[in-house]
């Protein structure tokens, strides 16, 4: 009996000692986590970001992002590496989540934990707005540009040439179409060339990625021929549904070698006006935008189109439509033969 009273009590103490053991292991695998983790926080929030090539970088955060918005962008700029310890980083201090509609200046020696505070922080310098419209000219909107008062104008971005070559850029494709249309905030002082190589990179990296994303079969030769085909919808139409179908139009007579007869192109070719009323002695008039008398698309873009323009111009519906026609009321009416196009006009402008 006595054996049997030790026996239970040793059982006793050794189960005692075997949940010491196993809450002390616990405790451990516990400790070295936190001090893993406290010590890969403390290791992102003191990475430095990546603008080795630039003294600094002018970057616009606009009043509709969120902070997943900024991140993500600057994941895609190579500018920081968002991963998971960037991630809990921004739980812990929740405060970097509200961010404020500005111009900041990233530098070289800027830590990741220092760009958040930026981003963050409550005073904000007297911001001014910078706006491209949807379908305007490059050389109209350039013109306004150049006389904004609150930005500090360091060459005449007017100069096609001289544009180019301060923006660096490598290819040979026209300037028109190639800055986003969107409402730009800044500073006072920002120089012209910050603010226009933000407009142009917006624009080349939406273009990419549609561009890589585009429809099949497309008779597109590069991504500059869709802008051009984008800018011509903008003009067309701003409907988005309509524009899919102009969008299927122009691929149409692409493929069959048909003369595309969009009239916002002729207008364009007349001194850069796609504002001024279509004359019928425009239509006969030579000139390299003219798309009653020249084959496939013009030689450059003819407005600046919208992101809607550029998704119908890389997914057109398919249709059989080849004409269309605006109504008295603006909405357009599409015909599959030109026999059914004349009895369309017929139809919209008799006299009643």
């Amino acid at each position: 009996m006595i054996y049997i009273h030790n026996y239970i009590f040793m059982e006793i103490i050794m189960s005692k000692i075997n949940v010491t053991k196993i809450f002390t292991t616990i405790l451990y695998i516990l400790y070295i986590t936190v001090l893993y983790s406290a010590t890969k926080l403390y290791q992102e929030a003191n990475t430095y970001i990546n603008i080795k090539n630039h003294k600094q970088l002018a970057y616009i955060i606009s009043p509709q992002q969120s902070i997943n918005d900024v991140l993500n962008n600057l994941q895609t700029q190579n500018i920081i590496n968002k991963n998971f310890w960037l991630y809990l980083l921004l739980q812990i201090n929740p405060d970097f989540k509200s961010i404020q509609a500005n111009i900041y200046y990233l530098k070289p020696n800027m830590k990741i934990i220092n760009m958040l505070a930026l981003f963050h922080r409550k005073q904000i310098l007297q911001q001014y707005a910078m706006v491209l419209i949807e379908g305007e000219t490059l050389t109209h909107f350039l013109k306004r540009f150049n006389h904004d008062p609150y930005l500090k104008h360091t060459f005449n971005a007017t100069n096609l040439i001289l544009l180019r070559k301060k923006l660096n850029i490598k290819d040979n494709y026209p300037l028109e179409g190639r800055f986003s249309a969107a409402t730009y905030f800044y500073t006072k002082n920002t120089t012209d060339l910050n603010l226009l190589k933000i407009m142009f990179s917006k624009m080349n990296n939406e273009v990419q990625t549609i561009w890589t994303k585009r429809q099949k079969n497309l008779p597109y030769h590069n991504f500059y021929e869709m802008i051009i085909a984008a800018s011509i919808i903008e003009k067309e139409t701003a409907n988005i549904k309509e524009k899919y179908i102009i969008s299927s139009i122009l691929m149409n007579r692409l493929k069959k070698h048909m003369k595309l007869q969009m009239d916002s192109t002729i207008l364009y070719g007349t001194n850069n006006k796609t504002n001024m009323k279509l004359l019928p002695m425009l239509l006969k008039k030579q000139n390299k935008y003219n798309t009653y008398i020249i084959y496939g698309l013009p030689p450059s873009a003819i407005s600046t189109p919208s992101k809607n323009s550029l998704l119908a111009a890389a997914h057109p519906i398919k249709s059989d439509f080849l004409y269309f026609v605006a109504d008295k009321k603006g909405k357009h009416i599409f015909n599959k033969n030109f026999h059914a196009h004349k009895l369309t006009i017929k139809k919209i402008y008799k006299t009643t």
